[in-house]
């Protein structure tokens, strides 16, 4: 007697993401503002390379964290540009549990918006705002409600590679076996 027999096997699945980034501008220049710490209440803008000093002297140590608690911090700074618009920053976020959230946050637009956290170290008085000269930054955070509405989360990238057996093209074994 002839019988059919299929073979079936599990693959394993797991996946290692390749590109974790997220950019966007960190501070617009000339833009005012209302954030919280020293100035809180107070309209602040930030005037064009306030932080370029900061940045080639530290921007290896900055960390994109959430919410400015510095207990959690997600990702690394890996680029930046001063432009017209702005500091423009891109992150390279953590391959763990919470940097897998944040992305998705940041990619779902519900914690899109970016916040600086800086040392104030030069400004300049304007009748009731001020403007930030220089300043030392300190950190960068996810936030939901950034103190400055264009500093948001432009861009997110999150490229899965499955390792190993790519289960789009795993093929199953069909056995015919003859019984006599």
């Amino acid at each position: 007697m002839n019988s059919l027999t299929v073979v079936a096997f599990e693959v394993p699945t797991s996946t290692e993401v390749d590109s974790r980034t997220i950019t966007g501008v960190a501070v617009p220049y000339d833009t005012s503002g209302r954030p919280g710490g020293t100035f809180a209440g107070i309209p602040v803008s930030f005037a064009p390379g306030s932080l370029s000093k900061s940045i080639s002297e530290r921007g290896s140590k900055v960390r994109l964290i959430v919410d400015h608690d510095r207990t959690r911090p997600i990702g690394k700074l890996v680029a930046h540009s001063d432009t017209a618009e702005g500091l423009e920053t891109s992150w390279r976020i953590a391959r763990t549990p919470a940097g897998d959230s944040v992305l998705a946050e940041a990619a779902d637009g519900i914690r899109d918006g970016l916040s600086i956290g800086v040392d104030v170290l030069e400004h300049e008085v304007d009748g009731d705002s001020i403007r930030v000269t220089e300043a030392r930054l300190v950190e960068v955070s996810l936030v939901a409600f950034p103190a400055y509405d264009s500093a948001r989360v432009a861009d997110v990238a999150a490229t899965e590679v499955p390792r190993g057996i790519d289960p789009r093209i795993v093929r199953y074994k069909l056995n015919l076996r003859s019984s006599q």
